[in-house]
């Protein structure tokens, strides 16, 4: 016989609660998905109402649990629909729902908050999961590590390299949007500059954006920093070059915004060597963050990389590929399309970042019309984490 896991009680609990409660608002003959009704024909709470119209409309357990009203609403709701004449019956099947609930929450986790940790990580028909418990962290870890940024955009921009068509060129923007420290004495690692392909580091040959740039440095794209960014400083570690942030204010005043970019010629083969093999690019969260925006912009020709997915690593590995170490999250990003030929890059997020697109192609001699986009939202991302984007590598034909 198959176990039944605490997330099971849990989520049937939550179902049977929810039946009930339809149960009795349809039996005296009103709708339970209008609060309006409820407040008007039987004098329950707005705010109560609306919970319950919310918990009747939810599309599975853990979108209805935020909205399930503690045991003192519950039992108002209760009484009302007593008062309205509903059946006995129906009444004692509600009340047996909810003490149940009750109880496994008492006996399992002992409170409601805990429960509501629980359930955020439960697989539902929305795709944010985790989505409360991130922001939870994120508030946690600004206070902890005495930052926060607004916006982290990681871009990869790949198509094929001009002399040899079997190779790829890959272009990678990135940046913090309204970066400010809490605290005067906290750190931050901007990035780590290293190259890999199937699980082995390379020799990158990335080649800053912007001329002025010395060849080591952070790559900054100086024109769209805020005047106030700090100095940055460099050091090496295990064979990467890393990039720190230096001494700046505390709180508004501080704030900066920050965009750097390379291009890498030839980085790599558009075939596979071995079946399954995959091109992968990664933003790493070194910093607590709100949104994290990845945009994949790719060559029109490159039909083998139309269809980027991303995952969600808990670590900031020096081994980036090395999965069998890195824990996957059950986290899933927002995924929007953003046209083709040119693709549709404007967004609320970023104010400057259509003429920062614009710059880049424009830097590197390629034509926006000739690529496609995909971009990942993804809000309150975890950190430290790794957020990674894969697109199989084309097969070679065999008669080729």
């Amino acid at each position: 016989m198959q176990e039944i896991t605490l997330n099971d009680q849990l989520v049937e609990s939550v179902y049977k609660v929810r039946g009930a409660i339809t149960e009795l608002i349809t039996s005296v003959g009103a709708d339970p998905r209008k609060a309006q009704e409820l407040t008007r024909r039987f004098g329950i709470d707005k705010s109560l109402a609306w919970r319950i119209s919310r918990v009747v409309k939810a599309p599975d357990a853990g979108a209805a649990l935020p909205h399930l009203p503690g045991e003192a609403g519950l039992d108002i709701f209760l009484a009302a629909m007593q008062r309205a004449g509903a059946e006995k019956k129906v009444l004692a099947q509600a009340r047996e729902a909810t003490r149940e609930f009750q109880r496994i929450v008492e006996h399992h986790l002992g409170d409601r908050p805990t429960l509501e940790l629980v359930l955020d990580a439960l697989p539902s028909q929305k795709t944010d999961r985790l989505a409360m418990s991130r922001k939870l962290a994120f508030r946690g870890n600004s206070g902890i590590w005495g930052m926060q940024a607004r916006v982290r955009i990681n871009t990869i921009i790949f198509a094929p390299n001009a002399e040899e068509p079997e190779m790829i060129d890959s272009l990678r923007l990135g940046g913090w949007v309204d970066f400010r420290r809490l605290r005067p004495d906290a750190q931050l690692t901007i990035f780590r500059r290293r190259a890999y392909r199937g699980g082995a580091s390379v020799s990158s040959a990335e080649v800053a954006l912007d001329p002025d740039e010395p060849p080591d440095g952070p790559m900054l794209l100086r024109d769209f920093c805020s005047p106030s960014l700090p100095p940055i400083t460099t050091t090496e570690d295990d064979g990467s070059f890393v990039y720190e942030l230096g001494p700046s204010a505390v709180g508004n005043t501080g704030t900066f915004s920050m965009y750097f970019g390379a291009i890498s010629r030839k980085l790599g083969s558009r075939f596979a060597e071995n079946p399954g093999d995959t091109a992968d690019f990664h933003a790493m969260i070194y910093a607590p963050v709100e949104t994290l925006m990845f945009d994949m912009i790719v060559h029109h020709s490159l039909q083998f990389a139309m269809s980027p997915t991303l995952s969600v690593y808990g670590e900031v590995a020096s081994d980036l590929w090395a999965r069998k170490k890195r824990v996957v999250l059950p986290i899933e990003a927002e995924r929007h399309q953003l046209g083709a030929r040119p693709p549709v890059v404007a967004t609320p997020l970023v104010k400057e970042y259509s003429n920062l697109i614009r710059h880049v192609f424009s830097r590197v001699g390629w034509n926006p019309d000739d690529f496609v986009g995909t971009r990942f939202n993804l809000n309150y991302p975890p950190f430290p984490a790794t957020v990674g984007v894969s697109v199989p590598l084309e097969q070679r034909n065999p008669a080729a």
